[in-house]
């Protein structure tokens, strides 16, 4: 519960920030079977109570003409949306939302059909036509409408930056809508064709390559080639002033697109591109499958990046590096980010999901094949190694009673949200690799290649890729999977060694110790592979795990040394073994497990904690063993177990025995890699660095480091020196902490005069640093009235919730009651439904409050905060109970280690 994966959708972005301040998991609690697509039609009375529209007239094509002006606040445009019917009907229902229609003609085989249509408040438009549409013939529906450009980073959004005026859009998953009539749905697979009109002298970009322009009246008009078959939330244009910088050697013409003045800062991702793509090409075994590629880096953006059809969008601070001072971090971050979206050219956009809730399927499969395909062509950035962390955070959330199946029905546009999730990228990440692991790489791959050749340019749903499995393997690989799939929670294997070569294997839902007395009955079909050691031979045994107990012959009789459950850590379970083996793998780390297991045992301790399996005062000797660990991502790692104690366990009286014990633990990892960076160096250490100088300087009061942060920062704000930028924020916030009002005033006046994105990212962030109580509320009333983009609204709060004060949580709480309102204007209204996240953190009280303020007879409630609400009382009463139950236990440790 205690880290969350970096995630892209606009949605996940938001919420990244509320859980980065809290230390909570997402989840929703629901549980389905798997349907098919003869499932998903809809009939027309299911359509007036569903979320999903009638498809018995649907279209088979659109035409989309726009006339935008990035200066105006409003635009005009005309749909023409061919229509085929099923059936005769003479009424049907489409998509729009907030605009006004001007004028709306029927067109069929014979002439005019006079046609009267009704907004309704659900997004939704009703038509009803004076005759049938018949199958036999082919209609269009013209719509001349009006719009506002939204302002709010959604649909069809226009934003200002640098004194020019642009339009981007984003329309996953539901905000095509927004921006012009559509049949806003996945199911909705059909070509379009865009013709856009800006002032004389923008630019324009959409999906697909242009076919032909003319200029008339001061207008520029672009007319682009028609796309391939793809759902409307695909859809993507940009408009202004716009820079392109091209990318030699994709294979197809290929562009990065930026607001002016940033086109200098595209060079990293003009290198990265062509490779990452051709590994793809590689995997798939065919070319890309569009006619071009731009990567669209966009000011104002929600999401991390968006797979739109051949016009990929992301956050500028993704794609946009300043070679002076790019880090290996931002690197990386590009690189996967990058290859994730790229792999949605495939799998999400060549083959789409039928509905939503298959979301999971699309956006698991980008994971784990983005961080293959990273790790092949980027291997420096150990991404097989340090994602074992992402997984274990999943696992965090799975905890949870609260847990949700990580495939569920969508049946209203909340749970739609609600199923955008850590889970939903890591957990389906880490569940494909373990099947990818049981059935063999060269065979996985295979029934990936044969569903992508057998849906091409249509749906499908994920019993599609199963019986691809099942046909290939010869095993009923659907059903291993659901168990996985259709059932929340995540399985914890223990293994007893029964002497005489013999050991016993029992499976049950992992559960925190609040929750132990849920007897309730689960198991998995777990594909398990055991390693182990008599002495003499490593060996490796592999069995499919389908009943809850089983024992099995080890093909040894001699004594058993040690057992690592789950090899390679490949498998998506919790794992517990008897105490002497635990403390052999501990202490002898280094010999027995991988680095990758390393990182995972880290992960694997604290839930063993969570659970009551362990106390506190072991868990906290089992983690010291790690501290001498080689590996840059075990200590990563361990620094991650160390912020689970500080959140639970350090009150103010525990602050200086914790101080000294970070220093203990982090001491050999100083001594090994440094404060700056050393020549030959791997990139694994100098990702470790930032968060070695942030622990030692923030958490054990290092006065060298405190006084080389502030060196560094102080030399970079004179502008004197080239500070190592991979460490430049980490110091920045520990010169924050005791810094003064001229300091604050300089980060602040930093943050508005940035052209780099980092820079303005690194600059915002350090206001969220600074200790007295004038300068946090003059940073928390900054984040709402100062020039800060949507987006970066929860910045400076999440340095604040991160800052070490258990009481800033109280502050942030406070914040958000008070200026709820004012807060509301300035995100997406879906959004609200997270805000109950600010009652997180270790405070039973907080969550009392929180009840009230968002009480369902309140005037801050909205559908599903109930249930995300529920989530976070549960995180804190997990966290209170773990401060009541181990607190001693830990108090006694710390105060031991550190002599007093």
């Amino acid at each position: 519960m205690f880290s969350v994966a970096a995630m892209r959708s606009q949605v996940f972005c938001f919420v990244l920030g509320l859980l980065l301040v809290f230390g909570i998991g997402v989840s929703s609690a629901q549980e389905s079977p798997s349907p098919t697509k003869e499932d998903s039609g809809q009939t027309a009375s299911a359509a007036d109570s569903s979320i999903r529209l009638d498809n018995t007239i649907a279209p088979i094509f659109e035409e989309i003409d726009l006339k935008l002006d990035p200066e105006q606040t409003s635009y005009t445009g005309t749909v023409h949306i061919h229509l085929k019917a099923k059936q005769a009907r003479d009424s049907f229902q489409l998509h729009a939302e907030g605009m006004e229609f001007k004028n709306v003609e029927l067109e069929g085989p014979t002439g005019m059909i006079p046609v009267s249509f009704k907004m309704r408040d659900d997004k939704r438009v009703d038509f009803k036509a004076a005759a049938a549409l018949e199958p036999t013939g082919e209609y269009t529906l013209s719509i001349d409408f009006a719009q506002e450009f939204d302002t709010t980073a959604r649909g069809l959004y226009r934003l200002v930056t640098d004194g020019k005026a642009y339009l981007f859009t984003q329309f996953e998953a539901i905000d095509a809508r927004q921006a012009f009539p559509c049949y806003d749905e996945p199911s909705f697979k059909i070509p379009w064709q865009m013709m856009i009109s800006v002032p004389e002298g923008q630019k324009v970009f959409t999906n697909t390559p242009i076919e032909h322009e003319s200029t008339k009246d001061g207008w520029r008009t672009v007319s682009f080639a028609v796309t391939k078959p793809m759902p409307s939330y695909l859809l993507a244009l940009a408009a202004g002033p716009l820079e392109t910088t091209e990318i030699p050697g994709l294979g197809v013409p290929g562009r990065v697109i930026t607001v002016a003045g940033k086109s200098g800062l595209v060079g990293e991702a003009v290198r990265m591109a062509p490779p990452l793509l051709k590994a793809l090409e590689k995997y798939f075994e065919e070319p890309y499958p569009y006619a071009k590629l731009d990567l669209v880096a966009v000011p104002e953006f929600w999401a991390g990046a968006m797979e739109n059809v051949g016009f990929i969008t992301f956050r500028e601070t993704v794609l946009l590096l300043d070679p002076k001072e790019d880090t290996i971090a931002q690197k990386r971050s590009m690189a996967s980010t990058m290859t994730h979206e790229m792999a949605h050219m495939w799998f999400g956009d060549k083959v789409t999901m039928d509905w939503w809730d298959d979301l999971w399927l699309n956006e698991s499969f980008a994971t784990w094949l983005g961080n293959k395909i990273t790790d092949r062509v980027f291997p420096e950035y150990s991404i097989a190694v340090t994602n074992v962390g992402r997984v274990e955070g999943a696992m965090a959330t799975d905890a949870q009673q609260s847990a949700r199946a990580i495939r569920q029905p969508v049946t209203d546009e909340v749970q739609l949200l609600q199923a955008a999730d850590g889970l939903t990228y890591q957990k389906g990440m880490a569940v494909l690799g373990m099947f990818e692991n049981w059935m063999g790489e060269d065979l996985f791959r295979k029934t990936i290649l044969t569903y992508i050749k057998e849906n091409a340019w249509g749906n499908a749903v994920a019993a599609d890729l199963w019986s691809s499995m099942s046909e290939a393997s010869g095993v009923d690989v659907g059903t291993a999977m659901s168990t996985f799939l259709d059932q929340p929670g995540v399985p914890l294997l223990s293994v007893s060694d029964l002497g005489d070569g013999k050991i016993a294997l029992h499976q049950e839902r992992f559960r925190n110790y609040a929750a132990r007395s849920n007897k309730m009955a689960q198991s998995w079909q777990l594909p398990v592979v055991l390693r182990y050691s008599d002495g003499d031979q490593v060996r490796t045994l592999r069995t499919l795990l389908s009943s809850r107990d089983e024992t099995l012959d080890l093909p040894t009789k001699g004594k058993l040394e040690w057992i690592h459950p789950n090899d390679d850590e490949r498998g998506y379970y919790h794992w517990d073994v008897d105490p002497e083996i635990l403390d052999r793998l501990s202490k002898d780390a280094v010999e027995i497990m991988n680095p990758r297991e390393r990182v995972a045992f880290v992960g694997q301790v604290s839930a063993l904690l969570d659970a009551g399996r362990l106390d506190g005062g072991s868990y906290l000797k089992v983690i010291a063993n790690l501290a001498d660990d080689p590996r840059p991502e075990v200590i990563s790692a361990m620094t991650g177990a160390m912020a689970k104690v500080r959140i639970a366990f350090v009150t103010p009286e525990l602050e200086d025995a914790f101080a000294v014990y970070v220093s203990k633990m982090l001491g050999p990892a100083r001594e090994r890699f440094g404060l700056k960076p050393k020549q030959g160096e791997s990139d694994a250490a100098a990702l470790l660095r930032p968060s070695l100088i942030g622990w030692l300087g923030k958490y054990a009061h290092d006065e060298e480091v405190v006084a080389y942060a502030k060196s560094v920062t102080e030399a970079y704000l004179d502008g004197q020196g080239t500070p190592d930028p991979s460490v430049l924020g980490q110091c920045m916030q520990i010169a924050a902490l005791d810094g003064g009002w001229r300091l604050y005033n300089k980060y602040k006046k930093g943050f508005e005069e940035a052209k780099v994105p980092a820079e303005r990212a690194r600059f915002l962030a350090g206001l969220g640093w600074f200790t007295e109580p004038a300068m946090i509320h003059h940073a928390l009333y900054y984040s709402l009235h100062g020039d800060l983009r949507p987006q970066e609204i929860f910045t400076i709060p999440m340095g604040i919730g991160r800052s070490g004060d258990q009481e800033n949580t109280k502050i942030l709480w406070d914040w958000m009651t008070n200026n709820y309102d004012e807060l509301m204007k300035k995100m997406p209204p879906m959004f609200a439904v997270y805000m109950p996240y600010f009652a997180g953190g270790c405070s039973a009280d907080r969550i009392e409050a929180a009840r009230l303020f968002f009480a369902q007879d309140g005037p801050h409630y909205v559908a599903g905060q109930e249930k995300e609400l529920d989530k976070v009382a549960e995180a804190v009463g997990d966290c209170v109970g773990l401060r009541e139950r181990e607190g001693k236990t830990v108090r006694e440790y710390l105060i031991h280690v550190a002599g007093l």
